[in-house]
């Protein structure tokens, strides 16, 4: 009696699920599709925007550190003797300069494919050694965070964003190819 029950209850529950004929399957598939490209289209602008709103930012703590050294907060804290004015201006360049970068690897008409990832994967480099290099050398936490943090988190965030986006289109291309043939 408890398998039969069980068959009902499942025939059941099939007979609620409506099939879908081929043309009815191509067009899930093609809203699907397009849904995903505006989305990723949306979250690579938004991203392109803030890196470059961070570079801008970036650029303006470059040009201060080069006209009135020590007088941001993350670069007063680094004036302890231990650290010169060049030695912060170098990595503030690098950190602007990967910013650039992650901007141009995020901007949905720049590039495609492989470049865009080696894009991001240099920039995550750059601003992984300069944090390494800023903290090996004592470097107080916030201006560790600020020359070089950001970048490390803005970099990763970006890969992994990449990396969802093109999941997301392969599982879109992967139901095309499973779709069945079927008239109603």
């Amino acid at each position: 009696e408890g398998v039969g029950m069980m068959r009902k209850r499942l025939e059941e529950d099939i007979d609620q699920f409506e099939i879908l004929d081929s043309s009815e399957q191509q067009d899930v598939i093609e809203r699907l599709l397009l849904k995903n490209e505006k989305s990723n289209r949306l979250f690579r602008n938004i991203l392109f925007g803030i890196a470059l709103l961070l570079a801008l930012v970036k650029v303006m703590s470059l040009v201060t550190q080069i006209v009135f050294p020590w007088t941001l907060h993350p670069h007063e804290s680094m004036n302890s003797g231990h650290y010169s004015t060049g030695s912060i201006v170098i990595s503030e360049w690098a950190s602007t300069f990967s910013f650039v970068l992650a901007a141009v690897a995020a901007h949905p008409d720049l590039f495609q494919g492989f470049l865009k990832s080696w894009f991001l994967i240099v920039s995550l480099g750059m601003s992984s050694l300069s944090f390494v290099i800023w903290l090996i050398r004592g470097a107080p936490l916030f201006s560790l965070f600020w020359i070089a943090g950001m970048n490390v988190l803005y970099s990763g965030a970006c890969l992994y964003a990449q990396h969802t986006m093109g999941t997301t289109q392969s599982e879109i291309l992967k139901l095309q190819r499973n779709t069945y043939s079927f008239k109603k």
